[in-house]
């Protein structure tokens, strides 16, 4: 999960496997920038990826999603900013 900002960001479609419960699988379901398989099953996998590799259109959406938001959620300028202004407005 620390790593998906980078994957966003790559230009590539994200799949995420993994649990619905977890935070990131809800992200990307929210966000719609992963193509998401939450079933323990490799034709659950295998479906979705086929489904990429034709829908051309889903995978280009999916990736320009993922950077918007990456961009926009995850830039380390705009984080740094926001944190030292959080850190100044502290009063001791």
């Amino acid at each position: 999960p620390t790593k998906a900002p980078e994957y966003m960001m790559s230009g590539t479609p994200v799949i995420i496997f993994g649990p619905a419960e977890t935070a990131l699988v809800k992200d990307a379901l929210r966000g719609k920038w992963a193509s998401v398989v939450t079933e323990n099953k490799i034709d659950a996998l295998v479906t979705n990826i086929k489904k990429l590799i034709i829908d051309k259109k889903e995978t280009t959406d999916l990736a320009a999603r993922a950077i918007k938001i990456a961009e926009e959620n995850y830039d380390s300028v705009k984080i740094r900013n926001q944190f030292k202004e959080i850190i100044t407005s502290v009063s001791l």
